[in-house]
């Protein structure tokens, strides 16, 4: 009996070993009813299978924690920064300050990763920016050489970007206008900044393209050179419109002359007529009395004489004609005149008209008035419209009267031109300027008169201002600003 129930122990014992091997060491020996040696052994395994288990048990807990730190490494290595390694109050001081100091190397690159991201955020966001100006920008080093170029600038010019850059900007450059070398760039740099240059690019296929340049320097932290930011604006288009708005300018300024020219047509003829008639009646009185006057030398000298004067008169008349009806095209604004030469030249054509209809002129000159930039032709436009309008504005007006006064005044050549007609209402004296506007009747006037005066006075960078009232006149002021003339 007592061998039976040892047999049973030992099996027990055998188990209990067994499941340890296995890694099961949740089952004990009951040593109650074993013998003293056996009730030993079993204490002894017992006491054995604990230290076993509470090895093991650490053994899978450190596991367990190495795992963790891993997994969180790993989802942080695939930009997963939400996981952290749990720490417990019962881990141990070695754990704690290895899972601490994990965590914070996620949290650190974290912040670095969030920092990159950012970074390459504000570039592409800069770099969207840049594609997308209407206006050329280039970016060069301190020394000319090409950084950056946006796509405005290639679209333009025609190239792509490897083509230019770390290429020096004057290839974009005509040669004539080859900037940032040389003196042009030393300039740049000591200046700081350079605005709305005329300059003219050159693409690809050689086309000239005009352009408003404007450069400025960039500095670092250290405040040295670090590069020069150039923007341009494409003037083609620009310059286009200009030149077809200055088309319809002189077109108009033509069509103005023509209309001029046919009203003061009679008083044209009536100056060419008087000399032409002197001339006529000399020589039929000459050809009638021939006889008579054949041996007077002295007589025929004078008469000649004052016919050659008269033939002088008839060439300068149409000789102005000429030149007042010509083309402005290639009038430019740059020719200095006397304001009185064009008032004269200007009563060539219109004086007839004037004594014609019995109006007194008045002209009050200053002397010694500086001479005035611009178009003489143009500005006889300006006189010519104002004596039309008076002349007009004077019809069956008694003790018709016109004043011109020219004289300066705090840096302005003034031009007062006034006459005693019928005047302009309050409500048309805002609209007078505006073209096509008149007041005449049908046939009489364009409208285009005064219109055609404002936007010469501009050109001269003057201004035009009229002040009247019914039946008490109207009077021009012009103020030109005096320039200086070398």
């Amino acid at each position: 009996m007592v061998r039976q129930k040892s047999n049973t122990q030992l099996e027990e014992i055998l188990q209990v070993i067994e499941n340890c091997l296995n890694d099961d060491f949740s089952k004990k020996i009951e040593s109650s009813q074993s013998s003293n040696e056996l009730a030993r052994i079993a204490s002894g395994i017992n006491n054995l299978i604990e230290k076993i288990s509470k090895e093991y048990d650490s053994k899978i807990s450190i596991d367990l924690k190495i795992e963790q730190i891993l997994i969180a490494l790993q989802r942080a290595a695939a930009g997963d920064f939400s996981a952290s390694v749990e720490i417990e109050e019962t881990s141990s001081d070695y754990f704690i300050a290895l899972a601490s100091g994990v965590n914070m190397l996620i949290e650190e690159i974290q912040m670095k990763m969030n920092d990159i991201m950012n970074t390459t955020v504000s570039i592409n966001f800069m770099n969207l920016i840049i594609n997308s100006m209407i206006d050329i920008l280039i970016v060069t080093d301190s020394s000319g050489i090409i950084k950056t170029i946006n796509n405005s600038a290639l679209t333009l010019l025609g190239y792509e970007a490897e083509d230019l850059i770390n290429k020096h900007i004057d290839l974009v450059f005509a040669k004539s206008d080859y900037y940032l070398n040389g003196i042009g760039l030393l300039e740049l740099l000591n200046t700081k900044r350079v605005s709305n240059l005329q300059r003219i690019f050159i693409t690809k296929n050689g086309e000239r393209i005009p352009v408003s340049f404007s450069a400025s320097v960039m500095y670092n932290k250290d405040n040295c050179v670090s590069g020069i930011v150039c923007i341009a604006q494409d003037r083609s288009i620009q310059e286009k419109m200009e030149a077809e708005a200055r088309l319809r300018e002189i077109q108009l300024l033509s069509s103005s002359k023509l209309a001029t020219l046919g009203e003061v047509a009679t008083g044209v003829a009536h100056e060419i007529n008087q000399p032409l008639g002197y001339i006529s009646g000399f020589i039929q009185n000459f050809e009638m009395n021939f006889d008579h006057y054949i041996n007077d030398v002295e007589w025929i000298k004078d008469k000649l004489k004052k016919s050659f004067k008269q033939v002088n008169r008839i060439d300068k008349i149409i000789r102005h004609l000429r030149i007042f009806g010509r083309k402005d095209i290639d009038d430019v604004m740059t020719q200095q005149f006397n304001l009185e030469s064009v008032l004269d030249d200007t009563m060539l054509i219109i004086s007839q008209r004037i004594r014609l209809r019995n109006i007194n002129f008045i002209k009050d000159i200053e002397d010694d008035l500086p001479v005035v930039k611009g178009s003489p032709n143009q500005m006889e436009q300006v006189f010519l419209n104002f004596f039309q309008n008076s002349i007009d504005a004077l019809e069956n007006i008694s003790n018709a009267e016109i004043r011109i006064q020219i004289y300066k005044d705090k840096g302005f050549l003034i031009i007062k031109f006034s006459d005693n007609g019928i005047g302009i209402t309050k409500d048309n004296l805002d609209k007078i300027f505006d073209p096509f506007f008149t007041t005449k009747e049908v046939g009489k006037g364009t409208g285009l008169g005064l219109s055609i005066v404002y936007g010469i006075i501009q050109e001269f960078h003057g201004s035009i201002t009229c002040d009247s009232e019914i039946n008490k006149g109207a009077a021009f002021t012009i103020e030109l600003p005096i320039q200086e003339t070398k």
